[in-house]
Order: C-alpha cells, then structure tokens, then sequence
C-alpha cells in the first residue's frame, strides 16, 4: 500500500515539474505587442478586438475612477493627431511621453469605441521591433552583342597609359529580420490559463493522495421492552371535546407587507461648456430646431438604449447614427460615422471621419444639418 502511494506522488510530481517547465513559460512569453498607431485602432477597431498591441504618446487628460484613488484612465495622443483612452491601475502624470503595451478591448458591444486595457507602461521612448525594409532589386545585366567579326585594322600608335579608375564597391545592405506578428490572444489570457492549468494539477494531486476515510463503527442495538398494543379494560379513554359553534365572524384578511422602492440614484452631475458652435436642422422632421454643441463628445441618433445629446424623430435615423469630438489642443470639431447601414454624409460625400468646419452640411438620413461656429 505504502510503495502505490509513493508511486502516484512520483508520478504527479513528474507531470507537475514538466507542466511547469515547458507549458508555462511557453504560454507566458509566446506574445510581443505589434506597434500601431492610434488612428488605425479607432478607424479600423475590428481588426484590432483582443488583441496585444503597442502604442507610443503622450498623455493628454488623467481621468481618476474612483474619484480620489490612483485607478482610472488616461487620454492618449501619438503622432497621428488620434486620441484613445487606456485604462490602468496607476495612472501616469499629464503631459508626459510613455510607450503603453495593452489588450484592445470594447466597453460597449454597440459602440465600435476601441480602449486599451494597460499591461505594460515605459516613460520615454521605447525601441519598436525593426521593421521590414524593402530589398533593392539587382541590376539587370544587359547581354552584351553580337559582333561579326572583322579583318583587325592596321597597328595604331601607342596611347599613353592613364591612371586606372577604382570603382566604388556599392554598400551592403542588410536587411532586418521581420517584426513577429502579434498572436489573437492576449496575454493576461495566457497567464489565466497556466494559472488553471496548475490549480488543475494540485487539485488532483489532493484528490489521489487524500486518505481514505476508516470505516465507522455499527450503532450498538438496544433491545426495548415490548410495549401492550391495547390499553387494559380498567382504563377508560378520555371523553372527545364538546362540537364547537361555527364561527359567524370572518376571519380579518392578512395584511401585506408595502414593499418601499428606494429613489433612483442621482445621475452625476455633467458639466458643460460654451464651445462657440451649433448645429441648426434645415430639413427633415425636426425642421427648424438648433443644437448647442456643449460638451467635448456629442451623441446624435434616434430616441434608444442610448440617451443621445441630440435626439432626432426621423425614423431613418439610427439610434446610434453618430458622434462628434470635440479637440481641446486643436480646437476643432471631429464628426464620427457609427452607423453600418445608413453612414453619415458630409457636404454630400459619406465618410467615417472627418474634422467638420464653419458652413458644412451634415446629413444623417433624411435629416440636414448645418454646422455654424462663431468667430
């Protein structure tokens, strides 16, 4: 019994050393970030949902969550001129330059918004994977003709022998190994799955080792003394109840418990600022009506899950149409397309995004606005 019990332990310690030395490390270092730029992720985000990429900028807003602590997001900017927002558990100081590493993530499954979940955060530059440069075609040898030969003209005088010209030899190029391609899965992922892998191996270690309960002992049996079924003739049973009246009187209902509804929480207070630029309607259901642009990120649609900025009673307007951000360092007005099926049109033209100026159209649907800012 001894030696079976040594055997299993040997055997699970075996698998357990293998499982850790090969499987783990594979799992956790099988990933490096592609570096991206900004205005890719929030172009085209479905090409970039869970996965692992790089980002370098520079920090634009901190925005703590809860309020007071050191967890929240941050706005990111890079050379694109494009912001997205990282989330993290220590959040970085305005204004200075990091190369984040992170999982592309989505909030909302209705809104095609990319963020980018924080794993890895270096201050200052850090050097991306070199990429791939591309190689100089050779130099198409020319054959040289064909010459019928000649008679050989008579001798000429010597010329005087010139200095021989050197040829430059042409630099080497070295071309550089290409930049691994960043995997689907994301790290945290892979570090989840080892975890479970592990948990998996110590959970049936336990399970084979654990000793077998010993058998417990019989109850002892207690031999009662038998009991006379029926009772002797000199004792007489008690006398049953006198009936009692049929009560006239209904019984009072039972009273039900009021369940009180406590308030709704109140919304957080929102703030708004004078931004200098309207949107008036000038066809469509909701002719003649004038929007504000007051806050740094307007939501336009139909009425919906969604409590948009400006609401629309056009029925050929989606309930999540479109948005438009507003850049504080720039001091411009982005418009976003969010629908699939019906995008929005600038100045006539559809489009996904495009920085909207003073006296431009916009159409969403059978709805025309026109964009006005202030001087």
């Amino acid at each position: 019994m001894k030696d079976n019990i040594a055997a299993k332990r040997g055997w699970l310690l075996f698998m357990g050393t293998i499982l850790l030395t090969w499987i783990a490390p594979w799992i956790l270092f099988a990933q490096t970030p592609s570096p991206e730029l900004i205005v890719d992720l929030c172009t085209t985000p479905h090409k970039y949902w869970n996965k692992y990429v790089m980002i370098k900028g520079h920090v634009r807003s901190v925005t703590p969550n809860p309020p007071g602590t050191n967890r929240g997001s941050y706005v990111m900017r890079d050379s694109s001129d494009a912001d997205i927002t990282v989330l993290t558990t220590e959040l970085p100081a305005m204004g200075k330059e990091y190369t984040v590493s992170g999982n592309v993530e989505q909030v909302n499954p209705d809104q095609k918004v990319p963020i980018i979940r924080e794993f890895r955060r270096v201050s200052g530059s850090e050097p991306p994977p070199a990429a791939v440069q591309p190689r100089r075609p050779a130099p198409t040898e020319v054959a040289a003709p064909v010459r019928k030969r000649e008679p050989a003209p008579p001798p000429a005088p010597a010329p005087q022998p010139a200095a021989p010209q050197v040829r430059e030899a042409p630099p080497a190029v070295v071309q550089p190994a290409p930049a691994p391609e960043a995997t689907g899965i994301s790290t945290p992922m892979m570090i989840g799955i080892a975890g479970i892998a592990v948990l998996i191996v110590i959970v049936v270690a336990v399970i084979v080792m654990r000793p077998k309960p010993a058998p417990m002992p019989a109850p002892p049996v207690s031999y009662a003394p038998k009991m006379p079924s029926a009772a002797p003739s000199h004792i007489r049973p008690p006398a049953p109840p006198p009936p009692t009246a049929a009560r006239t009187v209904s019984a009072a209902p039972r009273s039900v418990a009021t369940q009180v509804v406590p308030p709704p929480a109140p919304k957080a207070t929102e703030i708004f600022f004078d931004l200098g630029a309207d949107l008036a309607v000038t066809a469509g259901p909701d002719n003649g009506k004038r929007f504000s642009l007051t806050k740094p990120t307007i939501t336009l649609g139909r009425s919906g899950a969604r409590q948009n900025d400006i609401t629309l009673s056009d029925s050929t307007v989606s309930r999540e149409h479109a948005k438009i951000i507003y850049s504080t360092a720039e001091k411009t007005f982005r418009l976003i397309n969010e629908s699939t099926t019906n995008p929005v049109r600038l100045n006539g033209n559809p489009i996904d995004t495009a920085v909207i100026k003073d006296g431009d159209t916009l159409q969403l649907g059978s709805t025309i606005f026109k964009f006005s800012r202030k001087a």
